[in-house]
């Protein structure tokens, strides 16, 4: 019998994707994604954190083609939730980073939730979790 730990789960090629493309950009262009949504230019130390998150992305997205057990999606989840947090608590205290913090805090909360699902809503794992019997 298989630990549902160690089992492997076809990988989640929607988030992989999306955290291919979010990061790529962010790490390519992040005037150009983020000058729209902010109405002013990025400064220098906004523009190297977008950059460095953009790097992480496109990292987690390599590790998670790889690596696609439940735990190590389940971990892949625990980092964007940390940077959610990380993203809220910054809100609170820089007024003026606030529009991208709460933005950032959004999507790294969805790519959070996307992973617990993906560990949570397979068949092959947990079939009750989504109604099925």
């Amino acid at each position: 019998m298989t630990s549902a730990v160690t089992t492997s789960l076809p990988p989640p090629r929607v988030l992989i994707g999306i955290r291919l493309i979010v990061g790529a950009g962010l790490l390519a262009a992040p005037s150009a994604l983020l000058a729209k949504l902010l109405h002013e230019p990025l400064d220098p130390p906004a523009l190297a954190f977008t950059r460095i998150l953009g790097a992480r992305h496109l990292a987690q997205a390599v590790w998670m083609t790889r690596h696609h057990t439940r735990d190590w999606i389940l971990a892949g989840a625990a980092v964007d939730a940390s940077h959610a947090a990380s993203m809220a608590i910054l809100a609170g205290i820089r007024p003026d980073r606030r529009k991208l913090a709460l933005t950032n805090a959004a999507y790294a909360t969805l790519f959070a939730s996307s992973g617990v699902y993906a560990t949570r809503c397979r068949p092959s794992i947990q079939p009750a979790c989504c109604g099925q019997q």
